[in-house]
């Protein structure tokens, strides 16, 4: 298998996975993607294209590209829930359509950061950049009929960053089953040393010049949905997601999700 095939493989999953999650979590039904058999551009007529700009352990920038028709289309499935092949396209579409993308990065980043510790996706309306190096990647709907399509156009730097990333990290979540490791045996000596846990709601960049302009009574939009998993963190390293509860007046956190982490991992967080 080619680096760039396998770098190809990683997007496609984490991108679909992400944006039915989205789906399924906003329309409450599955609008599943796979990727299509044919690569090649979306050529007919206008379309809209988003640069997801990737910073942290992977960074780089993959553009996602839809047609009028497949952002109405998406638009309308988020919206109403059920896909309307005949619809046409509105402006209001490409508000609709920029936040399923905006979320499903969102979704990504978090998975990213799972697997990588820190990982960061900002998503900006743009021009789609050609080059003759960028991977290009067609997805369309895995379990209907719909006539959408997206294509994603990664740029050499993703690419090879991702494929850093992979060939270095050890993590199982990204190379698949994990392998038998033996525990320290001297482990259990420091089991009972206190570690400091972090509960993550969301995050926000932010310029020097609006932080000098909070003031009593600002509000600070964060990145995450309220119905969306909070984080547990442990240093910079995400170990547990789950909904925030009350228990006796204080804050809490119910578990739904355990990071695969094994114990010894834990102690380079």
């Amino acid at each position: 298998m080619s680096s760039q095939m396998s770098a190809a493989e990683f997007l496609c999953k984490e991108f679909c996975e992400a944006f039915g999650s989205v789906f399924e979590q906003t329309a409450g039904t599955v609008y599943a993607l796979r990727k299509s058999g044919s690569a090649e551009s979306i050529a007919s007529g206008e379309s809209l294209c988003y640069a997801l700009e990737f910073s942290g352990k992977v960074s780089g920038t993959v553009f996602v590209t839809v047609e009028l028709h497949s952002a109405a289309v998406l638009a309308t499935a988020l919206i109403g829930g059920g896909a309307e092949n005949s619809v046409s396209y509105l402006p209001e579409h490409e508000d609709a359509l920029f936040e399923i993308v905006s979320q499903t990065a969102g979704v990504m980043a978090t998975s990213l950061r799972t697997r990588f510790g820190t990982a960061e996706i900002n998503v900006a309306r743009k021009p789609e950049k050609s080059s003759a190096d960028c991977l290009k990647i067609k997805l369309e709907p895995a379990e209907s009929a719909d006539p959408v399509s997206l294509l994603l156009v990664a740029e050499q730097a993703l690419c090879e960053s991702i494929n850093a990333v992979l060939t270095q990290s050890s993590s199982p979540s990204i190379l698949g089953s994990p392998s038998p490791v033996s525990e320290p045996q001297n482990l259990r000596l420091i089991m009972d040393v206190e570690l400091n846990l972090t509960l993550r709601f969301g995050q926000r960049i932010l310029m020097l010049s609006e932080v000098a302009d909070l003031a009593t009574g600002s509000v600070v939009e964060l990145d995450r949905a309220v119905d969306e998993p909070v984080e547990l963190l442990l240093g910079e390293r995400v170990i547990a997601r789950g909904e925030v509860v009350i228990v006796d007046g204080n804050y809490g956190l119910r578990i739904t999700e355990i990071a695969p982490i094994d114990r010894s991992s834990l102690l380079s967080a």
